[in-house]
């Protein structure tokens, strides 16, 4: 089932995120050194080929993380990175997979995490051997528990992203929020928040109503901006599991209402986030401390996500520092399938 488009236009302009999201930006200095290391890592254990490596290097996720953590300790960044190609590349093989396949890969992920004497020759577990191996020797008992959990809940819902596509339908906006919060991977990313900055939230904190609103609404607006700058590579596809496409499909908009309702939503995500971090309440000096850097983690994570989007290829090619500009995007022709 295609989305409904109202008109047939060649060009829609993005909101303006940045103008809401004016948090300070910087990345972590080794950004450079780092990259050259993991994405040798990832080609080599991967086992990629040159089209696949090629692709890598111009995704430039190591400068996303750079942006998420720019103080962080060397080896912690390290494993991030890692972590966040091998996330990646999981999630890109996720995108062909029936709903079968991504059954299977899912259970023999979480082996991977949950077995240390788990012995195979799967690239995507020998992977996380070797990053899920550097990350034990340093994270505390409950970050590596909501690591973990994390990363069930995603591969959860990309079984279910893969039973849409194989049935060729587009989910309904309620129920595309819901699990598109799981798909996107941000609860393990926000744990690796306490293992890069060498913290372990206590269970009071992490319990506490206000922390997973903030947490929630974090989470939205980092989906809802990746499903806006993604939407024209992903529209261009095929690939209809997006906000954009779900609210063409849904309420009969073009592409440009679309998008304009998306930057509205994301306004008001942004602004629940903001609220929620208004809300803390106090668990006393030390543990405020602790919250402190969490909290400070969330907003990198949304800021580099903004800023990243433009800087890799992977959703506008060369141009998208004169999209940043100008928010002006020439909308791709559907490839063929």
């Amino acid at each position: 089932m295609e989305p409904i488009y109202t008109d047939s236009p060649t060009t829609f302009t993005l909101p303006d995120l940045h103008a809401i999201c004016t948090y300070p930006f910087r990345v972590h200095p080794k950004l450079n050194e780092v990259s050259r290391a993991s994405e040798k890592w990832l080609s080599d254990l991967g086992d990629l080929d040159e089209a696949w490596t090629s692709r890598f290097k111009a995704a430039k996720l190591t400068a996303l993380v750079a942006g998420y953590h720019p103080d962080a300790d060397l080896d912690r960044f390290r494993v991030f990175t890692d972590y966040i190609h091998w996330a990646v590349l999981v999630d890109d093989w996720l995108d062909y997979y029936h709903q079968g396949d991504a059954r299977a890969l899912r259970e023999c992920c979480m082996r991977a995490f949950r077995d240390p004497d788990f012995v195979t020759e799967d690239r995507s577990a020998l992977m996380i051997k070797s990053f899920f191996g550097r990350f034990l020797q340093t994270s505390g008992p409950g970050c590596t528990k909501r690591f973990v959990e994390g990363m069930d809940l995603f591969f959860i819902a990309t079984e279910r992203e893969a039973e849409y596509r194989d049935k060729r339908c587009i989910a309904d906006l309620e129920s595309y929020l819901a699990y598109r919060r799981d798909t996107g991977g941000c609860m393990p990313l926000f744990a690796l928040i306490e293992y890069i900055n060498g913290i372990d939230l206590p269970e009071e904190v992490v319990s506490h109503p206000v922390i997973q609103a903030m947490e929630s609404a974090a989470n939205d607006v980092i989906c809802w901006a990746n499903d806006i700058y993604s939407y024209n590579a992903e529209q261009a596809r095929g690939d209809n599991h997006n906000l954009i496409s779900v609210l063409m499909h849904e309420k009969g908009l073009d592409v440009q209402e679309a998008m304009n309702e998306a930057g509205a939503i994301w306004c008001a995500g942004f602004q629940c986030f903001e609220d929620n971090i208004d809300y803390l309440p106090s668990w006393g000096e030390d543990v405020d401390r602790l919250v402190a850097i969490y909290t400070q983690g969330l907003r990198n994570h949304i800021t580099s996500l903004l800023h990243w989007s433009f800087y890799t290829e992977r959703y506008f090619g060369q141009d998208g520092p004169q999209i940043k500009k100008d928010r002006i995007v020439r909308l791709c022709p559907k490839q063929a399938i």
